[in-house]
């Protein structure tokens, strides 16, 4: 089994509106401060209309058979995508677009192997156990973090999600705090942290209780979370 997982930071409860060309401006800032190669394109998918919140559809539904065991993703139907980057500017349509961000799947760019190198954790002892994060991503989406070992009961805790992405996990037996300490040290992490935050910073306190429920050790920033900062939370799919 192949297994991928994500760090994340998620906005969390009710989103704020976004444009499309607010959305392209957060993944500059984003790309220019957190550790992304210069020569990596950007690629996104879209799709504009209405509130982020208005429901709760996932771009990734699964279609089952009856007997529950086979499925196939059903099709998405997006707006558009693009790519740009490498010296190319942003698409014109792009530059000034007001329309609404609904759902939106997007890659900031790949990481540059000195920050791969940073934010990877592997187990002395098997090489085999580790997390190798290459990209950096950003998800307009229903933000369910799991982690193997978990039941298939999925709480969505938010619906944007910046994540440094990749192969590997995180449940090979490193205590949790233990990537809170090397992932708060991380200057790239640092770095989306802040741009995060100044964007589009998290204006209900009320609801960081409830996800320290919710999480509990995996909510990875929470002996340091600050008034308007997103969650930082691991993962996990196989």
């Amino acid at each position: 089994m192949s297994f991928f997982s994500s760090l994340a930071l998620f906005y969390p409860g009710v989103p704020p509106l976004m444009t499309a060309t607010q959305l392209c401006d957060f993944a500059e800032a984003l790309r220019a401060a957190a550790g992304v190669s210069e020569e990596s394109e950007v690629t996104l998918k879209l799709k504009c209309g209405g509130r982020i919140d208005q429901d709760y559809e996932s771009t990734t539904s699964i279609d089952w058979d009856d007997s529950g065991n086979v499925g196939r993703y059903k099709p998405f139907e997006w707006d558009g995508e693009w790519q740009w980057g490498r010296g190319q500017p942003r698409p014109q349509e792009l530059t000034a677009n007001q329309a609404m961000v609904y759902r939106s799947s997007m890659r900031v760019g790949w990481l540059k192997p000195e920050v791969s190198q940073q934010l990877k954790r592997q187990d002395d002892r098997d090489s085999t156990c580790g997390f190798w994060p290459d990209a950096l991503c950003i998800s307009i989406d229903p933000f369910c973090p799991k982690c193997l070992g978990d039941d298939d009961k999925l709480l969505c805790v938010g619906l944007i999600a910046v994540t440094f992405s990749g192969n590997g996990y995180f449940s090979w037996g490193v205590p949790w705090n233990d990537y809170a300490e090397q992932y708060s040290a991380s200057e790239p992490v640092r770095a989306a942290m802040r741009i995060t935050q100044s964007h589009f910073p998290v204006d209900n306190a009320e609801i960081i209780p409830k996800i320290e429920a919710a999480l509990g050790e995996r909510f990875l920033n929470r002996s340091f979370y600050e008034a308007g900062d997103w969650v930082m939370t691991p993962s996990e799919s196989g």
